[in-house]
């Protein structure tokens, strides 16, 4: 098991982010049942259907903005949280402010971390878009 573990560390951190989609993970001739084992182990956590998360990384708000954007995978991060990325703000915002598109269909969210979804028409949603790098 020591190996298995060994080798699915490396495919999660080729992965740029510290979390993994649980597909992605069997395209890579991997068996979902390791995975089951690995959690029950208490090596990975679950953050939601499909989403896991090494237990040993380091975990920061960096990371967690990482599994948000993994989570609603097509949102931008908005108002107290964008202040927030950006040191624009004191506040430390308690759940994540994310911005989609009012065409698309709301994601299922896991109990954590808490998000708030907001919907935009275009105009508003597509204004100010930047994408930001964060550990590759």
């Amino acid at each position: 098991m020591l190996e298995l573990k060994t080798y699915l560390k490396q495919i999660f951190i080729l992965d740029p982010p510290p979390s993994g989609q649980a597909l992605e993970v069997c395209e890579q001739t991997f068996i979902l049942s390791h995975l089951y084992k690995l959690q029950e182990e208490g090596d990975i956590s679950r953050i939601k259907r499909g989403l896991y998360r090494w237990n040993d990384d380091e975990y920061n708000s960096n990371t967690e903005l990482i599994e948000v954007s993994n989570i609603v995978p097509n949102g931008v991060i908005c108002l107290l949280s964008a202040l927030s990325y950006y040191e624009l703000t004191t506040t430390n915002p308690w759940e994540y402010y994310i911005a989609i598109h009012r065409d698309e269909h709301r994601p299922k969210l896991p109990d954590y971390p808490s998000i708030s979804i907001f919907y935009f028409a275009d105009k508003q949603f597509n204004t100010g878009i930047k994408e930001v790098d964060i550990g590759g």
